[in-house]
C-alpha cells in the first residue's frame, strides 16, 4: 500500500517538534521512561519482522531531515490491533541526531504513532532486538504493562526516595544518574494497580516491597 510522502513527512515533523526542537543540531535526547510508560503512551505496540527498507530523499516539506522507509510484516500485536490492519510500512528519520531509528532484517519489538497509514518510530520509543528481551519482560507485553497504564513510575535518582501518591513506583535503574533500559526493573518489573487502587511494583507474578526501596533511593530531580 503506498503512503502520501507529503502527509507522512507533515505528520512526522508535527510528531518530533514536541520536544525535538534543539535535537537537530545537538544530537538526540530522551527523557527517562520506563519501557512500561512507553508501552503506555504509544498507539502501536507489535512484534514484527522488518524485510526491507528504503531511503526517501529530502523534499520540501521536511527539508533538513531525511526519511528511511522499513517494510515489515506483524507478528503478534500487544497494542493497537484495531489500528495495525493495513499498516506495512515504519519510518523514521535518517540521522540519529534527530533521533531516527536504524533498523535491520529480523525481529523486533516496535512501539510508535501512527501517521497516515504509516508508523512512526523514533529513538524515543520502545524498539528493541525481540530475541533479546527477557521472558518476563515479553509477559509484560501480554497485559501487565496495560494494567499499569493508570499508574506513574516515577525516576528516582538519590537516598530517600518517597512516593508522593500510591499510584507510584520508584525506578531507581539508574548507573551515574544516567537510566538504562537494561536494569532490572526496566527490563523485568510492571507497575500494577491492585483492588485497592494502588500502585506496586511486581516482578512476574511476585509483588515487590516498594517501601523498602522508597527507603534505599533518593529524591526525584
Amino acid at each position: 500500500m503506498s503512503v502520501s510522502l507529503s502527509a507522512v513527512t507533515f505528520g512526522l515533523l508535527l510528531f518530533l517538534s514536541v520536544g525535538l526542537n534543539k535535537q537537530a543540531a545537538e544530537g538526540c535526547t530522551c527523557k527517562p521512561e520506563h519501557p512500561q510508560e512507553l508501552f503506555c503512551r504509544s498507539q502501536i505496540v507489535i512484534q514484527a519482522e522488518i524485510i526491507g527498507q528504503h531511503n526517501i530523499k529530502q523534499n520540501h516539506i521536511f527539508p533538513d531531515w531525511g526519511l528511511i522507509q522499513y517494510e515489515f510484516k506483524t507478528i503478534q500485536v500487544f497494542k493497537g490491533l484495531e489500528k495495525i490492519n493495513g499498516i506495512n510500512y515504519v519510518y523514521t528519520p535518517k540521522q540519529s541526531g534527530t533521533c531516527g531509528v536504524s533498523l535491520h532484517n529480523g525481529q523486533y519489538l516496535l512501539s510508535g504513532h501512527i501517521v497516515n497509514r504509516g508508523l512512526v518510530v523514533t529513538m524515543c520509543d520502545f524498539n528493541y532486538f525481540w530475541n533479546m528481551l527477557p521472558l518476563t519482560q515479553k509477559d509484560n507485553l501480554n497485559g501487565r504493562y496495560q494494567m499499569g497504564c493508570n499508574c506513574t513510575v516515577s525516576v528516582c535518582y538519590k537516598k530517600a526516595c518517597c512516593l508522593m501518591s500510591q499510584r507510584e513506583c520508584p525506578w531507581t535503574d539508574s548507573k551515574d544518574y544516567v537510566f538504562v533500559q537494561d536494569g532490572e526493573q526496566a527490563r523485568e518489573f510492571a507497575c500494577i494497580m491492585n483492588n485497592e487502587k494502588t500502585c506496586s511494583w511486581y516482578k512476574g507474578n511476585v509483588k515487590v516491597d516498594t517501601m523498602e526501596m522508597c527507603k534505599s533511593y533518593g529524591p526525584r530531580a
